[in-house]
């Protein structure tokens, strides 16, 4: 309780309870706490997550809908009742977030965000990756680009927020 600076020790117990109950903490055969450095992931609960096709990372461009393929992730990323789906990113426009052309980015469906989100959105029946913004009256679609070619999209509400980026995904 005292190295974490907690007043009282009921937030040092309800942690080490959340953790047990995870299998990062078990007790041994005298009672005492130990860290399992091997959890038990056989327990490990997954979704289907569909990729629906290509995201522009640069300027816009058409929104496949087709499901190409399906991926299984783990419910700890996608996690429910969220609906999720994923798009690969085509373009370097957000190569200043960690997204590479190329990438698959997992998207939790959602109509809005919060200014500093990155967002698939829909742009005159066009879809895009971008950094969210709202102020007043406008909204800013802001590519993170070291390369000058992408500028802002400002839009007033002639577009739709189709989700929320969760993850860049890993390259297999």
């Amino acid at each position: 309780m005292e190295l974490l600076n907690y007043q009282s020790p009921r937030s040092v117990n309800l942690i080490i309870r959340s953790l047990s109950e995870k299998g990062y903490l078990v007790n041994d055969e005298f009672g005492r706490v130990q860290v399992n450095n091997y959890p038990d992931y056989a327990e490990a609960e997954t979704v289907e997550i569909p990729l629906l096709g290509s995201i522009a990372c640069g300027y816009p461009n058409f929104a496949e809908q087709d499901i190409e393929e399906s991926f299984c992730l783990s419910t700890m990323l996608a996690k429910p009742p969220h609906q999720y789906f994923i798009l690969k990113a085509r373009g370097d426009s957000m190569e200043q977030k960690g997204i590479q052309d190329g990438d698959l980015v997992l998207i939790r469906k959602q109509p809005t965000a919060r200014n500093g989100e990155t967002v698939a959105a829909l742009v005159d029946q066009e879809c895009t990756l971008k950094e969210f913004y709202r102020e007043k009256d406008f909204i800013i679609l802001k590519p993170c680009s070291l390369n000058t070619i992408y500028r802002p999209i400002i839009l007033t509400s002639d577009f739709t927020i189709l989700g929320v980026m969760v993850s860049i995904l890993p390259r297999l």
